[in-house]
């Protein structure tokens, strides 16, 4: 619906007079928003019982939009009844068709002498096809048609980018992403270089969590903000130069504060999309260019929100999330309904198990943006953890009444049936979601949990890993997977090795550091992980999950148990070369 808001109109006739009045008679062929000196000379004092305050214009227009949006749903329920009929009409008569072609040649007397009697029925099917649906689909179009122009919905054929802009933003805040995404496209198609369709565009596909296809456009807005500010110098200082009077110093002025809004106002969506970029690039698992943009933020330092989301974001990469947590408190404190501060916290709070106060933090949300799909996301996650299995068949209902092609909803559907120990069911969901988006990380991530889970077929998931590493070679995912797949799997050695492959090529990434010492803990190298503890708190000085680490390293050693590990492994090596001495005499 349209947001109310203060309606201040001037009457075109009497320039001094407001608009008070509006008429709703239908028929009415006056002027329909009129003064008060305007209304006493004309028709409308006829049919006063259909004149009302202005403000009842607005809510009219609600009422009348409201009827409409119940008739395009109407229309939208029966054309797909109408449309699955066709469609199940149409392969009906193809597999009759197909199947009589592929086995002609194979049938049998008797089945051949079916499918002459039947052929020759269908000669019947072709005429009622021509007698009754072709004229009746000739007649719909034809009512369609007219409709459209007895309705004058041509009118919105000439769009502008603004409109088109307007219109995807407003479908934005009613969490309408795939609709506000066409009409973005189509402003894209007008200008290939509008911001705000880029921006809005990138905004769909990261709430959708299409986030590869989101980085690309936030990179779009990023090159063009990089561009237009030098532009906005260049314009200004040309202006400057060509001024010398009183007056000119004046023009000046104003150039030269027009120069630093347009700039401020270009950095302000730049560390946005920045920030945005990164999310997306942290929410793929591609950390390292995650950071630079966080980095780039926080160097430039200008903007206090996304330096502290920025902030926050980078210690998540350290597995810091209870100071991340405390920064976007401090976020909060000033804007308690910031969307990317309470998303980034409600992760957090997942990540540390603290799944009531995630919750929470869930509804807070809801308060402020009832039907965002990405808050029924971390929602119906909560839920399921929590094992509240009602309420959480209850959110899916909401979302289907929201989408009903949602791909969270097969996907919590897929959760419920892991609950129930039915793997190969959620799988097949899992897949099913991946057949439309195979790059959806959180449905990788609980599709190789399942993996892990199924017993039964212990080398699909190596299958698995393979395949998608043959179809994202470039990309770390499938390596962070696996490194977590076999540390899960308790296969600590073979973890180290695809966790070092990870850090070669990005030696910052902490969290993989995090798992390498780990592995080396359950392998009881005391003494390596001391080592990589000290070497790692050289770069994360007061990283607690480095600190903890070491001091349960050392206590281990102060307790002898890597000693008693050592000899351990020397008795074991002693046996393992007697057995290839013995073996080697025996031959």
């Amino acid at each position: 619906m349209l947001q109310k808001e203060t309606i201040n109109f001037k009457c075109k006739l009497h320039i001094d007079e407001n608009i008070e009045f509006c008429c709703l008679k239908r028929d009415c062929k006056e002027e329909r928003l009129v003064c008060f000196q305007c209304l006493k000379t004309t028709e409308h004092l006829q049919h006063m019982i259909e004149v009302g305050k202005l403000e009842q214009a607005q809510l009219t227009i609600n009422g009348e939009l409201r009827k409409l949006k119940e008739a395009i749903t109407t229309s939208k329920n029966i054309f797909n009844e109408v449309q699955n009929l066709f469609k199940n009409l149409i392969k009906g008569l193809e597999d009759r068709v197909f199947g009589i072609e592929a086995t002609i040649n194979l049938m049998g007397q008797s089945e051949f002498q079916d499918t002459l009697s039947s052929a020759l029925t269908f000669e019947r099917v072709q005429f009622s096809i021509q007698q009754s649906i072709e004229p009746q689909i000739s007649k719909l179009k034809k009512t369609i048609e007219e409709v459209y122009q007895n309705c004058q919905l041509n009118i919105f054929t000439k769009k502008d980018e603004q409109t088109l802009v307007e219109i995807g933003n407003y479908l934005i805040k009613q969490q309408v992403y795939q609709d506000a995404i066409k009409y973005y496209d189509e402003c894209l198609n007008m200008n290939s270089q509008n911001e705000e369709a880029l921006f809005g565009k990138a905004e769909c596909l990261r709430v959708t969590q299409k986030f590869n296809l989101a980085i690309e456009f936030y990179q779009k807005v990023q090159s063009i903000n990089q561009s237009n500010p030098q532009v906005y110098i260049q314009q200004g200082l040309e202006q400057l130069i060509f001024q010398e009077s009183a007056y000119d110093i004046y023009i000046n002025s104003r150039v030269q504060l027009f120069v630093t809004i347009k700039l401020q106002k270009q950095n302000k969506t730049d560390f946005k999309s920045i920030y945005l970029k990164g999310y997306c690039l942290q929410a793929i698992s591609n950390f390292k260019q995650a950071r630079e943009c966080f980095n780039q933020i926080i160097q430039a330092g200008s903007d206090e929100i996304y330096t502290l989301l920025a902030k926050s974001m980078l210690l998540t990469q350290q597995l810091e999330l209870d100071k991340a947590t405390q920064i976007l408190d401090e976020i909060l404190v000033n804007s308690p309904f910031n969307y990317n501060a309470l998303c980034v916290k409600i992760e957090c709070l997942i990540s540390l198990e603290n799944y009531q106060e995630a919750l929470i933090t869930c509804e807070t949300m809801i308060q402020r943006y009832p039907k965002d799909i990405r808050v029924f996301f971390y929602k119906g996650a909560l839920l399921t953890q929590l094992q509240d299995f009602a309420e959480a068949n209850k959110l899916v209902e909401e979302l289907k009444e929201i989408d009903e092609t949602l791909w969270m909803i097969q996907f919590f559907k897929a959760l419920f049936l892991l609950q129930e120990d039915k793997i190969d069911q959620s799988l097949e969901l899992f897949d099913s979601i991946m057949a439309i988006n195979p790059q959806n990380v959180s449905v990788l991530k609980q599709k190789v949990l399942a993996l892990i889970l199924n017993q039964n077929d212990p080398e699909q998931t190596t299958k698995f890993y393979d395949e998608l590493y043959s179809k994202q070679q470039f990309d770390q995912l499938p390596l962070i997977l696996k490194g977590e797949c076999l540390f899960l799997s308790k296969k600590f050695e073979e973890a180290i090795s695809t966790f070092n492959i990870i850090l070669s090529q990005d030696p910052d990434f902490c969290q993989m550091q995090i798992l390498k010492v780990q592995c080396l803990m359950e392998l009881k190298k005391y003494q390596e992980v001391m080592d990589f503890c000290d070497k790692m708190l050289d770069v994360y000085e007061e990283n607690e999950i480095f600190k903890e680490i070491k001091n349960q390293a050392l206590e281990k050693i102060e307790n002898g148990d890597e000693q008693v590990e050592k000899e351990e492994v020397e008795q074991q090596e002693i046996e393992d070369n007697f057995d290839i001495i013995t073996e080697v005499q025996i031959n």
